[in-house]
């Protein structure tokens, strides 16, 4: 489950999305050049937020997802770090480097 993952000392940055979210599709661009740039450091997870439920009543009710795209960094089960909207890759891997 990914509450038991978040608990790990190796970094999670989880991608809440939709399918139907345009500029999800942009953040996924960014976030490829992320999974390059941390690609031992850290681990990513998407969840589709209309597929995937219980995820996504788990983290909201918790740390409150304000719509999509959101991107939620965590370590040792702490939120390090939490963003909505579209970051190009430069922006979200600066900020990234500043949380790890």
């Amino acid at each position: 489950m990914i509450q038991d993952r978040i608990k790990e000392d190796k970094p999670i940055l989880i991608d809440f999305y939709t399918t139907t979210c345009s500029i999800c599709t942009v953040l996924d661009q960014s976030l490829k050049e992320v999974s390059k740039e941390f690609k031992d450091e850290l681990d990513l997870i998407k969840i589709d937020i209309d597929k995937d439920k219980i995820n996504t009543i788990h983290f909201d009710a918790t740390y409150k997802i304000m719509g999509v795209p959101t991107l939620m960094l965590f370590k040792n089960n702490k939120l390090l770090w939490k963003y909505n909207g579209v970051l190009f890759p430069d922006d979200l891997i600066n900020n990234l480097k500043k949380h790890l």
